[in-house]
């Protein structure tokens, strides 16, 4: 269990809606947490994001922001631009994995580290609430507070064949995944799928022009990422052709 240090409680790694900063940007962020019954000054210590440079940044000497007090968090952006404030650290996280430490003024006794792989972008990764020991994914990231409901694991992205192309006649479908334990849902409509949505079986034969979308979905897991494939079935073209697979919002809102 965690207990007598500064910990890392939560991280996103990959922020592209989920919250803004003070200058409107949508940085990564790192949440530290404070499980002591005292306050805890911060002044001197280390964060990082590489094991082989610990040193990477310092928390400020007396500055009245980086004291936590009791069960309490502070956050700070990892966006590479100290300049921006005392809060902005001088890294950024890579959503394909790396590490988070916090190592104490001597520079190189690590008081906490968290290694994780990679990250789907708006969801956070923290401690669960209910076991400080296991980490899980939040679908809502909770900056600044205690973590919700967690998940510990995000479902596989299914594989489709064949792949997406030009074809002259009627295509049979198949869709695969290593979990046998997992669902997947598709749809033929440009929809994104939900678990309403058909659940695949069998092959699926295709004889028109269709935008097919499939997702992995399993009980206590976070659904997969959309995989897409546009088959374009007996349309005659004379340049090359580029499909572009969107929601229409993206390209027909106001802004």
């Amino acid at each position: 269990s965690i207990k007598g240090q500064v910990v890392i409680n939560e991280f996103l790694a990959s922020n592209h809606i989920s919250v803004q900063d003070e200058y409107g940007d949508y940085d990564d962020w790192i949440e530290l947490f404070n499980p002591t019954e005292d306050s805890l000054i911060l002044s001197g210590y280390y964060l990082s994001d590489d094991m082989g440079n610990l040193n990477k940044w310092v928390f400020p000497q007396d500055d009245s922001q980086f004291i936590i007090p009791a069960g309490g968090y502070i956050v700070l952006w990892a966006d590479g631009e100290p300049k921006q404030g005392l809060n902005h650290l001088s890294f950024s996280l890579s959503k394909d994995g790396e590490e988070i430490v916090i190592t104490e003024p001597d520079g190189y006794t690590i008081i906490d580290q968290k290694t994780f792989g990679y990250q789907r972008t708006d969801i956070s990764m923290g401690r669960d609430s209910l076991n400080n020991n296991i980490w899980s994914y939040f679908i809502s990231p909770t900056m600044g507070s205690e973590n919700g409901f967690g998940y510990q694991e995000i479902s596989e992205t299914p594989a489709i064949m064949p792949q997406r192309g030009y074809f002259n006649q009627p295509l049979s479908i198949s869709m695969t995944n290593s979990d046998s334990s997992q669902s997947i849902h598709y749809t033929i409509t440009g929809n994104d799928p939900t678990e309403n949505d058909p659940l695949y079986n069998n092959e699926i034969t295709i004889s028109n022009t269709t935008v097919l979308n499939a997702k992995g979905f399993k009980d206590g897991f976070i659904p997969s990422l959309s995989k897409s494939h546009f088959y374009l079935m007996n349309e005659p073209y004379s340049l090359p052709v580029l499909a572009i697979l969107t929601d229409p919002v993206n390209l027909w809102d106001d802004s």
